[in-house]
């Protein structure tokens, strides 16, 4: 008789499937033939699930800390043992943690790994017992280490075996039951750095998998491979690389009809000074990546983890259009920081996480990890008991009067702006727009087909917070911005779409600060009428780097709402049809020929309208088109020149020639014609108040005279040079005299 009791569950499975349609009593002499025994007929308890952990840092659980799993409300407890689990492991390279033997699950050496969220998870939603081996070591490669072939540096391969043969061992010496149930690897890291191993990594995973079945006997071991970390700083800088095992990755569990891809690029992740970790998730992310596994293991056996949040009645009239907005981006607007369990603590604020039946709500997280079942009511729906800031939002909204609200969201925590772009990166999976455009599509059709009318408010969308801490992503936020933001109007046939924008305080660090990203958005925000820039600089709950907490996901929403508010009062109150007819008489009555008109506060543009003139002497022009502002770098000189004044920089009465030592050699034309000394030095104030005596515009462009010399100068010493050989006006505070003396104070 086989030994039944080695058998995964996906061969009882595929045997009682082969089965269907013979009688219950055939099948039952059956499977007591070929040795499948029910524990019920045997009296047997229930075997034990093996569950075989094996990688390298990410899997030991690199830059993790049992003391922070206190932060996380979700996964309160895991820094105990959990006397139910068996655990068997080895841990490291030179020198190894051994449990000698099998212990309760917990966690070593104040390192978190995925195993302790796993199995609790897993335990929550079966019956039968598990137990875990565990084999990881940081550093290592496939290509090498783990190498089944041909082992070298650590040699882990015969190391994890070893550790296998002798737990199973040692469950079979005391007469326990188990079946070896699935295999969770997680690796890949290093064989980007080695020239080799980086593109054969598909290969070499496959041989890899076909050992560890044949080495082991079980021909039809389920395989759970991990995706390495993209969601850090070596997620954009390393990008081709990590893609590149990805493909490999990808390219096996496509193959392989007992390997599935585990995606982890919307776990949370801590983001260490000053830019962040390298490629470790941290304590969050490694608690989030075992239910990740184990979300995969209980889906493959049929069980459902999540809850349904159906719409009891459908909200909507058809008397009136639906105000359909969306939201989108990354950490924070996913709300990966954000808790239930914190929400409910907060003052007055446990009102949110109730579901709202009177606003729909439509989402796609993790760039469609999870997505709703059609239109839910609005509430909490992360994956981890986890919210963003839709659920104040979508409050705000209705509590200032707006109603018939619908709300879709499309995030991805672990994107970065240039995978939202039309034309994306060269890791073509992760490219988002595509999908984003689509989601919104679907959004606006699947409520047309219930006979509304859809007015799309606008899209919401949280700036990339990674983005901002690296150099090459941070000088392109604007050009990725403006590319995604112009083919999304194209793409919609909405030429006039709003965009509001919010941005956090861009990472504080030496090498980045001279990238002035939040110059470049304002600037970038008043060159489209259409587009809302919102600095959000004072968001609360903010415990580390980029990633807001609960309270700061709260506050998001508000001033969300808040942004459009306050657009809407403002675009409501400019008379746009007047001041188009203004402009037309501008042209018609003589006064100008083409111009712009532009009205806006000082963060945002209201009014923007360009108005051509008939005149075959004018030029064309556009809203992108630049004009000399001339004599207007006058107050902007002057404003400067105080600042300084004001810092103690120099006094106004000073010598100008204490800065420009060649200022003392002006002299003054007398009524006579002769050449004069200075009464006293041209002072600053001079220069300020025009009454330096200096001129300079008494020619043009094109004619005899000072203006045309200056205009043919190339630096400023030339200038101070031309200026001296000709003699002041009169003498400096006789009079005043409109000339060069800003362009001196410059």
């Amino acid at each position: 008789m086989l030994d039944s009791f080695r058998y995964p569950a996906q061969s009882f499975n595929a045997l009682m499937a082969g089965l269907r349609g013979v009688s219950w009593l055939s099948a039952l002499f059956f499977l007591f033939l070929f040795g499948f025994e029910p524990a019920a007929c045997s009296g047997q308890q229930p075997p034990l699930r093996i569950f075989i952990f094996a990688g390298q840092s990410n899997m030991v659980g690199s830059d993790s800390k049992v003391q922070d799993i206190q932060r996380f409300p979700p996964f309160h407890g895991l820094e105990n043992a959990q006397p139910s689990v068996k655990f068997s492991f080895c841990l490291g390279r030179e020198n190894k943690m051994r449990s000698n033997g099998w212990v309760n699950l917990q966690p070593v050496d104040n390192v978190v790994g995925p195993e302790l969220s796993f199995a609790r998870k897993v335990l929550r939603h079966t019956k039968e017992p598990i137990a875990i081996i565990k084999c990881a070591a940081g550093g290592t490669t496939l290509g090498g280490d783990w190498n089944p072939d041909n082992p070298s540096g650590f040699k882990l391969y015969p190391v994890l075996m070893d550790l296998i043969h002798d737990s199973l061992a040692a469950l079979e010496e005391e007469g326990i039951h188990y079946r070896i149930e699935g295999f969770m690897w997680h690796q890949g890291e290093n064989d980007m750095f080695v020239k080799e191993n980086m593109p054969q990594y598909g290969k070499n995973l496959a041989n890899f998998l076909s050992r560890i079945r044949k080495d082991l006997k079980v021909p039809d071991l389920k395989f759970y491979i991990g995706e390495l970390c993209t969601k850090t700083i070596w997620g954009m800088d390393l990008r081709p690389r990590m893609y590149a095992i990805s493909l490999g990755q990808k390219d096996v569990t496509q193959k392989d009809p007992f390997a599935e891809y585990v995606p982890t690029s919307h776990v949370g992740v801590e983001i260490g000074k000053p830019v962040g970790l390298h490629y470790h998730y941290g304590t969050l992310g490694q608690l989030e990546h075992g239910e990740n596994y184990a979300d995969a293991y209980l889906s493959g056996i049929g069980v459902r983890t999540g809850t349904e949040r159906p719409l009891t009645d459908w909200p909507y009239s058809t008397a009136k259009p639906i105000n359909l907005f969306v939201l989108a981006g990354h950490h924070n607007m996913e709300g990966e920081r954000a808790f239930i369990n914190d929400a409910a603590a907060l003052k007055g604020k446990g009102a949110l996480l109730k579901d709202r039946q009177d606003i729909a709500f439509k989402y796609s997280l993790g760039g469609g990890y999870k997505v709703s079942d059609g239109w839910e009511p609005l509430g909490p729906a992360g994956y981890y008991q986890t919210f963003g800031p839709e659920l104040s939002f979508g409050s705000a909204l209705a509590s200032g009067g707006v109603d018939q609200i619908a709300l879709a969201k499309f995030t991805h925590s672990g994107s970065q702006i240039i995978d939202w772009t039309p034309q994306g990166s060269e890791a073509v999976s992760r490219n988002l727009y595509p999908q984003f455009l689509s989601f919104i599509k679907n959004a606006i059709q699947s409520l047309e087909q219930k006979g509304h009318e859809v007015d799309l408010q606008g899209i919401f969308y949280h700036v990339g917070e990674n983005d901002m801490s690296m150099g090459s992503h941070r000088k392109k936020v604007v050009e990725w911005l403006e590319s995604m933001i112009r083919q999304s109007r194209t793409d919609l046939d909405q030429p006039n779409l709003k965009w509001f924008l919010t941005q956090q305080p861009p990472t504080d660090h030496e090498d980045l600060n001279e990238m002035d990203v939040t110059s470049d958005m304002e600037r970038f925000a008043l060159s489209d009428v259409n587009l809302i820039h919102t600095k959000t600089f004072d968001l609360p709950g903010q415990e580390i780097p980029i990633v807001l907490s609960t309270a700061g996901i709260v506050a998001l929403g508000k001033r969300l709402a808040a942004s459009y508010f306050e657009n809407q009062t403002w675009v409501q109150s400019i008379p746009s049809d007047a001041l188009n007819a203004l402009q037309s008489s501008f042209i018609d009555g003589g006064i100008c020929l083409s111009h712009v008109f532009q009205i806006g506060s000082k963060d945002r543009v209201f009014y923007h309208h360009v108005r051509n003139a008939p005149d075959v002497r004018d030029r064309a022009i556009t809203e992108e088109t630049l004009f000399p502002i001339w004599s207007m770098s006058k107050p902007i000189t002057s404003v400067a020149a105080m600042m300084l004044h004001e810092r103690g920089l120099f006094d106004l009465d000073d010598p100008v020639s204490s800065v420009i030592p060649e200022l003392a050699r002006f002299k003054v034309q007398s009524k006579e014609g002769l050449l004069v000394s200075l009464n006293r030095p041209i002072t600053f104030r001079d220069l300020l108040l025009h009454t330096s005596g200096i001129g300079g515009y008494d020619g043009s462009f094109d004619e005899e005279g000072t203006w045309k010399e200056v205009m043919e100068l190339n630096d400023l010493s030339s200038l101070i040079e031309l200026l001296v050989s000709k003699p002041l006006k009169h003498q400096p505070g006789e009079r005043h005299t409109y000339g060069l003396s800003t362009a001196v104070l410059g």
